[in-house]
């Protein structure tokens, strides 16, 4: 739950500035948008707040292109500063599946933060427009003690619960240090597991991803990239119609040489290295998998 009153919310600190509108009701919360096939490439969406229920729909949206052998691509336009913890890991192994059989690219613009970047950092690729804000890597729990409150108010709180964790964070209600304990708990599980999905992804170094939860900073898309966040800066516009001119290019006519000289090529743009040999294996791996029938004739 978003964080109010005695509330307590177990969320990634996205963009904390946008979080905090869309907890007070200045901001819209997002309205799930249904996914657009062309041209074998299929467009999902993973914007604004993101909540347990509107992952699962994203989820849902993500397994039906891996299901979908006329779908050779998929197209995530991403823009949210982040959301609760409940589906991110999920959502990041879904992510992570699609990039074995399709070419999984993120384009985002506005935000790419906390929970969103959690779960899309296994992407094929991750482009992000100039002014676009990356990062905030971490965990945030928020327990507002106000028991004092209601006792200057007259009103006495008596929580009858079987556990005392039953009672923790109703409002009115002492918060002991047992209960920050305990959150503090869980906050730590939580950073756990996405910095293993950020270690699966394979895009940032181990020192990258050890420097972006020791800051929590987020970052403008050209110093993100220098950071390890994305593999490229470009504007939405350009970056998505390179995406679809290229889904019209075909392999079937290399052969020996050239096909290995093709697949080198895509490995060198996928990776941003200049040589094969330079490209991490798994990277590698996953992208031989994408493009299995160039590789096999690669092979040949």
């Amino acid at each position: 739950m978003i964080p109010g009153q005695s509330q307590l919310a177990s969320i990634h600190a996205g963009a904390a500035v946008a979080l905090s509108r869309i907890a007070s009701g200045d901001a819209k919360t997002n309205k799930p948008r249904g996914t657009k096939t062309k041209r074998r490439i299929q467009t999902v969406y993973l914007e604004g707040l993101l909540e347990p229920d509107y992952l699962r729909f994203v989820r849902q949206q993500l397994i039906a292109a891996t299901k979908n052998d006329a779908i050779e691509s998929v197209l995530i336009l991403a823009n949210s500063p982040g959301g609760f913890v409940q589906g991110c890991q999920e959502t990041a192994e879904i992510v992570r599946r699609l990039t074995f059989t399709k070419r999984t690219t993120v384009v985002a613009e506005g935000y790419l933060c906390s929970a969103a970047y959690h779960v899309l950092s296994g992407a094929t690729r991750i482009i992000a427009s100039p002014s676009t804000i990356v990062g905030s890597c971490g965990v945030i729990a928020v327990m507002v003690d106000d028991a004092k409150a209601f006792e200057a108010a007259g009103v006495r709180v008596i929580p009858i619960a079987s556990a005392p964790a039953k009672s923790r964070g109703l409002a009115g209600v002492a918060v002991s240090e047992e209960d920050i304990f305990a959150v503090r708990k869980s906050v730590e599980e939580s950073r756990r597991a996405f910095q293993k999905d950020l270690r699966l992804g394979s895009r940032m170094t181990s020192l990258q991803r050890e420097n972006a939860f020791e800051s929590g900073e987020a970052h403008y898309a050209v110093e993100a990239k220098k950071l390890g966040f994305i593999d490229e800066v470009a504007l939405t516009e350009d970056a998505v119609a390179k995406i679809f001119s290229s889904a019209t290019e075909t392999f079937e006519h290399l052969t020996g040489a050239a096909a290995v000289e093709k697949m080198d090529d895509i490995i060198c743009e996928k990776a941003g290295v200049e040589s094969p040999e330079l490209a991490p294996e798994s990277t590698v791996e996953r992208i031989e998998k994408q493009y299995h029938e160039l590789f096999a004739q690669a092979q040949a």
